[in-house]
């Protein structure tokens, strides 16, 4: 579900050719490299056992839901 508002928010910011289209373009990749990193991440605690990878990865996810929740925001403020 929050992926879709997000593609659909991805997509409206597309149309849309404000001034710094440039660092609208740049925040896009990195969100998507961080989408990225989000799955890889989930994907590798979803396949761990012992609690000191569960503990990394669990820390690992909170810090890039941090970095795109952050991301969403300067795209936003930009976009205003």
């Amino acid at each position: 579900m929050i992926w879709y508002k997000l593609l659909s928010f991805c997509k409206r910011v597309q149309k849309r050719e404000p001034e710094n289209s440039e660092e609208v373009q740049s925040l896009l990749v990195e969100i998507d490299e961080v989408k990225k990193s989000i799955d890889a991440a989930r994907s590798n605690f979803n396949n761990v056992t012992d609690p000191d990878s569960i503990d990394y990865y669990t820390y690992i996810l909170k810090a890039y839901q941090v970095r795109h929740d952050m991301l969403i925001r300067q795209l936003k403020a930009i976009m205003a």
